[in-house]
């Protein structure tokens, strides 16, 4: 797995950035701020997201807590509709995504719309009430990772729509389609997939409600797998098998125990941060417009614990030289300065690919 940059200028010599480099650009990775989505999150006006802003701020809206231990994700949705509690509703590309509160499946999404067994889809501001679901929440007794039933489930829908996620090719078509329901398209006209909406809120608001920083993150995914990028797909992206098949790096929070390393991953290289690191080292490294004359690789390097040391390293080296240092002309602050900070701003900044 990649996890450090070389980078050669033109006419120059090459330069490493480690992985302590990039797990120091991870740290400080620009996130967008939040802005309250369309609607009200109920069965009436579901919250409705356009924006990277929109997604930042319904990702980090806090449900109405209760006690909830032990009780399976069908009976918190029943407990949380009985107390009111209407503000974890929304709409992504036509299904109306219902997301868990509390409980041993907090942050869960299921999908309130029907999955094609005949009742249709659910009319703007109609009740979800008594409304079977489409999708259930994965179960975890089985031990069967949640992300392997989603891929599934992902790939069925693109195989029923004649775009089988096992052609590459297809691949491209479904992070574009994915990218225009995060833009507020209620349609799949590039590439259907029933799964594809609660895959989506599961990415782009379960996760990143767990680590604000999984918003640019996968982003980044979705970049790579719609540029073609050798080894970046859907599975690798969701499942350790695609990942291991393909060279490619799964999504940082899709395997177990995935939340508890988030909140470590500035304290150890954990597998939250190597895949995080790895995915921030493959989308620099392609980004092959915007380099002005550089050769950049990314490449395997082996990490140590101790991280928060090493990051006050990196940062004492890079990000507090005063303005006199002479250098700040030399290769490594140069690149940092003129090419990976404004290509991570960039990609915090919008929804579109940053590598068309």
């Amino acid at each position: 797995m990649a996890n450090q940059l070389t980078v050669t200028p033109a006419g120059g010599h090459p330069a490493t950035f480690a992985p302590q480099y990039l797990a120091w650009v991870l740290q400080g990775l620009p996130c967008a701020d939040g802005a309250k989505p369309d609607g009200e999150g109920s069965e009436r006006l579901p919250y409705r997201m356009s924006s990277i802003e929109q997604w930042a701020g319904a990702a980090a809206i806090e449900l109405k807590p209760f006690a909830a231990g032990g009780l399976s994700a069908e009976d918190v949705i029943a407990l949380n509709r009985k107390i009111g509690n209407d503000r974890g509703l929304y709409m992504i590309g036509g299904r109306l995504l219902e997301r868990t509160p509390a409980g041993a499946y907090a942050n869960y999404i299921t999908d309130v719309v029907d999955g094609g067994k005949g009742v249709g889809a659910l009319r703007l501001g109609g009740s979800s009430l008594g409304r079977p679901r489409g999708f259930e929440a994965p179960s975890r007794e089985d031990r069967t990772p949640v992300y392997d039933t989603k891929y599934k489930r992902l790939n069925d829908g693109a195989t029923a729509s004649g775009k089988s996620l096992d052609d590459l090719r297809n691949n491209a078509a479904m992070a574009r389609q994915a990218r225009a329901l995060l833009k507020g398209e209620q349609a799949m006209s590039i590439a259907a997939a029933d799964e594809l909406p609660g895959t989506l809120g599961a990415l782009f608001l379960a996760e990143v409600s767990r680590e604000k920083r999984m918003l640019p993150l996968t982003l980044m995914l979705l970049d790579l797998i719609e540029a073609g990028v050798p080894g970046f797909s859907w599975s690798s992206l969701m499942t350790d098998r695609g990942e291991t098949l393909t060279g490619g790096v799964r999504h940082p929070m899709v395997h177990f125990g995935a939340q508890a390393q988030a909140a470590a991953m500035f304290k150890s290289f954990n597998d939250v941060t190597r895949r995080a690191v790895a995915i921030l080292a493959a989308w620099l490294a392609a980004n092959p417009a915007r380099v002005g004359g550089w050769t950049v690789t990314a490449e395997d390097a082996a990490t140590k614990d101790g991280l928060p040391k090493q990051i006050g390293q990196v940062e004492k080296v890079i990000g507090t030289r005063p303005a006199s240092d002479t250098s700040r002309t030399g290769t490594l602050w140069r690149f940092h300065t003129d090419y990976i900070l404004p290509a991570v701003q960039r990609r915090a900044a919008s929804l579109d690919c940053m590598l068309a």
